[in-house]
């Protein structure tokens, strides 16, 4: 029998620490491989996470052309400008209205195609562009799209084109034939563009299809594209949006380090390399994928302070988190802003439109009540400025700074009524009034403010009631009007206009029920219930 052959210590040390190496560097390799997969998988998510953002950002922008097209065409006032343009009117209603919605150009047609009136807010020495259009322009604009949105290339650049149909303002389902076409357009400019880089946190580039956006190179990059398409849906330009993702590359240049490290001084130290993978490598990936995945930094916690790769990637991750709420608190501040500026500045900007059509109307049969009525629209377009430098500061409008509820309310019927030569009665609870908190206060305000200006705008009410009263533990607030009235449900549907959102949002804001009551040609009553605090004894 041959004995078995004997092996030294040397080499069994040597075959196990070569095994050991093997199967460590097996396990680096593996652990590689997943750390690629885990950086693969955060670059897709990212990317998928950036596409939206640059959506909800392009619809937050152009939420305002969207509305200044689709408010402006379901008009009965707009419908007649185009069977018999005036210029005094499209001064007030369009021409002035071209800066307030960032608008460089509008135009009208009427029922037959034809343009009657274009206008164009540009510096004198830029090209017109109100030429843009033609008889067959609108023809081929409007094949696609009742309601169509397109690029344009033209003398000053790539504009964005939003058109809707000229329809009777008590259509709000938009089902009868179109009257008219009203179409408006924005520039995509240098400021434009900064504003839109500025927004995704990126570098933007505008080209034409095919052309390279000529960004530099980078380690690792992340490229957003978004086509500009004209009527036909062919191309116009591309929109390039390059996101520098550092986090990813300081993650790969650490594995590279790591790896090399630890095959030059794996051997003697392969047994403390076993025991510290958990605590240096594994643990942080896996805190570091929890916590992008969560979205919240609260998992990487521990890394924060700690000086190596993964600290410095815990940090960038805590950063990307707050700028991600920053940026999220920035768009809600948007959305508030727009909606404030909706409900009281926009609202008295209506007013005074209007008041100003009523004086030009009595101007002749009775000189004194138009003059009066002038006067009266030059102090709103006063304290319009005055509201809007109280919105530049930061500072909420200072509607009841020196008034009380009761004072507020008359204020804002009074100028509505010598306006509009309307009848409100007023039915206010003081004792109810003292109960309501200054924000409360001046959110009822907005409400009473966007009510009335429904009911005379959309509506055609010459009487309405307005009343504050307390039932059981809560403040009922009430406009009502004798106005032709609408479809409470389909107006929501639609979706158009920002009326019926923004007092939903601000009843939400104040915890309260928000009722509308009406019908097609049956008036309409908004009741707003208010949760009171007890009285203190």
């Amino acid at each position: 029998m041959i004995p078995p052959a004997r092996m030294s210590l040397k080499a069994r040390f040597i075959a196990v620490l070569g095994l050991l190496l093997a199967l460590f560097l097996g396990s680096m390799l593996w652990l590689q491989t997943l750390s690629k997969a885990a950086i693969g998988d955060v670059l897709e998510s990212t990317r998928v996470d950036r596409e939206q953002l640059l959506d909800r950002v392009l619809t937050l922008i152009g939420a305002s052309l969207q509305t200044f097209a689709v408010d402006y065409s379901l008009w009965d006032d707009m419908i007649a400008f185009s069977r018999k343009p005036e210029k005094a009117w499209a001064a007030v209603n369009l021409d002035a209205s071209l800066p307030t919605f960032n608008a460089v150009g509008a135009w009208v047609f009427n029922a037959e195609g034809k343009m009657v009136y274009a206008v164009a807010n540009l510096p004198h020495a830029e090209p017109d562009i109100v030429s843009l259009f033609d008889h067959a322009d609108v023809q081929a604009l409007t094949r696609r799209s009742r309601t169509p949105h397109f690029f344009m290339e033209t003398p000053v650049g790539v504009v964005e084109v939003r058109g809707a149909p000229l329809q009777p303002s008590n259509d709000y389902d938009r089902q009868s034939p179109p009257q008219g076409w009203f179409f408006v357009a924005r520039r995509w400019d240098e400021k434009f563009l900064a504003t839109l880089a500025h927004l995704n946190e990126s570098e933007v580039r505008l080209t034409r299809p095919g052309e390279s956006p000529g960004f530099q190179s980078h380690p690792v990059k992340l490229l957003v594209q978004h086509t500009l398409r004209d009527y036909r849906g062919d191309p116009v330009r591309v929109l390039h949006l390059d996101y520098h993702v550092e986090k990813l590359h300081s993650i790969l240049t650490a594995d590279v380090e790591e790896l090399t490290l630890f095959v030059v001084y794996g051997v003697v130290t392969i047994g403390l390399v076993m025991i510290a993978l958990f605590h240096w490598v594994l643990r942080p990936l896996n805190l570091v994928s929890e916590s992008l995945a969560q979205e919240q930094p609260t998992s990487i916690l521990p890394l924060i302070g700690r000086r190596d790769e993964f600290g410095r990637v815990a940090r960038l991750i805590q950063t990307s988190a707050e700028q991600r709420f920053s940026l999220q608190s920035m768009l809600e501040d948007r959305a508030r802003l727009g909606r404030d500026l909706h409900d009281s500045v926009i609202q008295t900007i209506y007013a005074c439109g209007m008041g100003v059509m009523s004086a030009r109307m009595t101007v002749r049969s009775d000189p004194a009540g138009a003059e009066k009525m002038l006067e009266q629209i030059g102090r709103q377009f006063n304290d319009v400025i005055h509201e809007l430098r109280g919105f530049i500061t930061g500072l909420e409008p200072d509607t009841l700074r020196h008034r009380t509820f009761r004072e507020a309310v008359r204020a804002v019927v009074a100028n509505l009524d010598s306006l509009h030569r309307t009848r409100t009665e007023l039915h206010l609870d003081d004792a109810v009034s003292t109960r309501l908190t200054a924000h409360q206060q001046i959110n009822i305000l907005h409400i009473l403010r966007e009510s009335i200006s429904n009911a005379l705008r959309h509506g055609g009410a010459t009487r309405l009631h307005v009343s504050l009263k307390a039932v059981e533990n809560a403040a009922v607030f009430e406009v009502a009007d004798n106005g032709r009235g609408f479809d409470p449900e389909l107006e929501a549907r639609r979706a158009k206009g920002k009326g019926l959102a923004n007092l939903t949002e601000r009843a939400k804001d104040l915890a309260a029920q928000l009722t509308i009551e009406s019908a097609p040609g049956n008036n309409t009553r908004i009741r707003l219930t208010i949760p009171l605090s007890r009285p203190s004894l």
